[in-house]
């Protein structure tokens, strides 16, 4: 995504148009929660 938003800025910056992108981090969900809950894989978020 962070790659396509920075084309898409290179591509359409010379007309005046510019691209925004807003990209969360992980959301804790019932699935997700052990995982984040993790101190050992703590560097994935």
């Amino acid at each position: 995504m962070k790659m396509m938003m920075r084309n898409l800025a290179a591509e359409l910056g010379p007309f005046g148009i510019t691209v925004n992108n807003v990209a969360p981090g992980a959301i804790q969900t019932p699935i997700n929660k052990d995982l984040l809950n993790d101190s050992e894989s703590s560097t994935l978020c």
